[in-house]
This record gives C-alpha cells, sequence and structure tokens, in this order.
C-alpha cells in the first residue's frame, strides 16, 4: 500500500548502519516483527487475524529494511511493510512442512515414519512427544527449521481417533 511505502521509506537505515549491517550479515540485523511482538525469520509460517480474505497459512520468504516478502499459496509473493502487517494482524504460527497450522491433540509423522502427538503450540515452537516406545530422545521442543528438516506432517487428530 502507499502508506507503508512512505513508512519504509522513512525508516530506511543510514549509510553507516547499512555498512555495519553488510559486514555482519543479515541475520544480525532482522528487526521485523509481527503485529503482536514477535520476531519474523525466514521460512516461518504466519496467518492474518483482521481484515484479510486469505484464510490460507503464508510463508516469510525474506526480510529486509522492515519489509516482509510473504508467500501466500493463491496469491503468490506479496511484500508487506510494518502498516500492512498491522493492518493485516499477521501473526507468526507454527505448521507442518505442508503448511497445514499445528495445533495441540494432533497426531504428526516424521519423514522417517516417526509417529507423535502436539503437546503444546507456541508462536515459536512446538512440543512433541513421540510416545513409549517410539523415537529416543525425540519429545520436546521443536522450532521451526526443526518441523522441516525432520519432513513433521499432521496426519490426524487425537479426538477423533478411536480404539480399534
Amino acid at each position: 500500500s502507499s502508506g507503508s511505502a512512505i513508512l519504509l521509506h522513512s525508516l530506511a537505515p543510514s549509510a553507516g548502519l547499512s555498512r555495519l549491517r553488510a559486514s555482519m550479515g543479515t541475520c544480525a540485523y532482522n528487526t521485523t516483527r509481527d503485529a503482536y511482538g514477535t520476531w519474523l525469520e525466514e521460512d516461518c509460517w504466519v496467518e492474518c487475524m483482521a481484515n484479510a480474505m486469505n484464510i490460507n497459512l503464508g510463508k516469510v520468504k525474506s526480510i529486509e529494511d522492515g519489509a516482509a516478502t510473504f508467500y501466500w499459496p493463491g496469491t503468490g509473493n506479496v511484500v508487506y511493510g510494518i502498516n500492512d502487517i498491522f493492518y493485516y494482524g499477521v501473526r507468526r504460527t507454527m505448521a507442518d512442512v505442508k503448511g497445514n497450522k499445528l495445533q495441540v491433540g494432533q497426531l504428526v509423522q516424521t519423514s522417517e515414519g516417526h509417529q507423535g502427538m502436539v503437546r503444546e503450540v507456541s508462536e515459536v515452537y512446538v512440543s512433541l512427544v513421540f510416545g513409549r516406545g517410539g523415537w529416543d530422545g525425540a519429545d520436546g521442543s521443536y522450532m521451526q527449521k526443526d518441523i522441516n528438516n525432520i519432513g513433521l506432517q499432521v496426519v490426524g487428530d487425537v479426538r477423533s481417533r478411536s480404539c480399534m
């Protein structure tokens, strides 16, 4: 939007700050947060909580100078400045490798076939339990990059599963 273009121009870093950032690398200078204050990172998933027609999750593709490029299925890549992030209520969330939002009680499976259950979800991690006889030492907290690395997918929901 035109309002975010004006804001982005006013937030442009000084030449000295740009040189410092270049010497430190981009990871050391991420100042972009979601509308709720959580840091955004490349490859994390987000959802729009307000003023949005898109009900799918989106993925952060890149972050630069206070703006983020999001990939929205069905829409493609869209660049949002801070005004847009607040307007749409962009909120970081956790998702499996296919972009399905992770929620407490879901049954999940890794690409190697290990099955577990989602115990807790925050904006930046998910706690998984793999149970007795499961994957040794795998219970614990996983960040989005870990989810991607183990190929975690939602395969069901505990509440809808019956005993056989």
